[in-house]
């Protein structure tokens, strides 16, 4: 009886319309459709099957109800990150001069040996196109430190004529760096590891200020000198580098970074000796020299979120001049000029910190 009726229905349709009665569509479906036509006449059953509207318009108008887009955050493309660390250092650096004369070849030879703790951060600043702009600097003081001075009368630092020990716990160290370069990126997408390259070029400035104090003679004879009286020495790096900084991403988590640096340095410095009543205060020598320097590091980092990581590190130094020129200023008014045979100093260092992106 209901297909009898559909089918009279759609056949008196046919028979009957003339041009003042529109054409009638039908459209059949499951789901209910959401439309802005108007209906002329429909059919609905009471039990539930099939449904049909009957309406005039030619097009039929469905609304899609379209989920909100998620708002895109603008960025500049630019990332910051900031690091900061401490730990323990362990400095030495000594110096040789000539007799003026040329003999004995070691006149003078001074050392410190001295175990510091320092302060030191780095920001680095990566752009869209993987230009790296790096930056950095380390503060040290030392709470444990001695000091040696020693003369000679014969080549071969033999037949020693002076020999004075002391202590250096009042000694600082500070430096400071920067650096541009290239990121080379490999294994992006991969999720086990990926790895960098960065090759660079920077600027170095270096400075460690040594003192002796609170020194005893032993050679010729052990006598106490015035505590009051204390060499100070300071010592400046500064020069272009190059090198490469390395890091390996294991598991988003786990990253190994290392880094490698080539350094050529111009090295001056100057003393006051308060111990050595011949000479003049507070300028009783100068020292100047061409170095070359190498720095390594190796360190591990765990990255706990996008926001900051934790490290730790270790770093080396090794710094070593070229024979220079010393010239020494006597409490008389005369200088006298006489070989620097060689400056060096060593660094080592274990370092712990976090980096804080931005």
């Amino acid at each position: 009886m209901r297909l009898s009726a559909l089918f009279l229905l759609m056949f008196n349709g046919l028979v009957f319309a003339d041009n003042a009665v529109p054409t009638l569509k039908m459209h059949v479906f499951d789901e209910p459709v959401q439309t802005k036509a108007v209906p002329v006449k429909s059919v609905v059953p009471t039990e539930s099957g099939m449904k049909m509207h009957v309406f005039a318009d030619d097009k039929v108008q469905v609304t899609e109800q379209v989920a909100d887009e998620p708002e895109v955050t603008a960025s500049s493309g630019f990332d910051v990150d900031m690091q900061m660390g401490t730990g323990y250092q362990h400095d030495t650096l000594s110096w040789a001069v000539a007799a003026p004369s040329g003999s004995p070849d070691t006149l003078t030879e001074t050392g410190w040996k001295q175990n510091m703790w320092g302060l030191n951060g780095e920001l680095l600043i990566s752009s869209p196109w993987d230009v790296v702009l790096k930056a950095g600097g380390g503060y040290a003081w030392a709470f444990d430190g001695s000091g040696t001075e020693t003369s000679y009368l014969s080549d071969g630092r033999s037949d020693p004529f002076s020999s004075v020990n002391s202590n250096a716990d009042g000694s600082t160290a500070w430096e400071a760096s920067v650096a541009l370069g290239y990121a080379f990126k490999f294994l992006q997408t991969d999720p086990v590891a990926q790895f960098s390259v960065t090759p660079l070029a920077g600027y170095m400035w270096q400075e460690q200020s040594l003192e002796l104090g609170n020194s005893v003679q032993s050679i010729p004879v052990q006598s106490a000198i015035d505590s009051s009286l204390t060499n100070l020495y300071v010592a400046r790096w500064e020069g272009p580098w190059m090198g490469f900084d390395t890091d390996v991403l294991l598991f988003e988590r786990h990253q190994i970074f290392s880094s490698f640096s080539y350094h050529w340095a111009d090295y001056r410095a100057e003393g006051q000796w308060q111990q050595n009543s011949s000479l003049q205060q507070s300028n009783s020598f100068t020292h100047q020299a061409n170095a070359n320097a190498y720095l390594a590091s190796i360190g591990y980092r765990y990255i706990a979120s996008d926001l900051w990581s934790a490290h730790f590190e270790f770093d080396y130094q090794n710094w070593d001049s070229a024979k220079g020129s010393e010239d020494l200023y006597l409490s008389s008014g005369t200088e006298i000029n006489s070989q620097l045979n060689g400056v060096k100093r060593e660094s080592f260092a274990v370092n712990m910190g976090v980096r804080f992106a931005f």
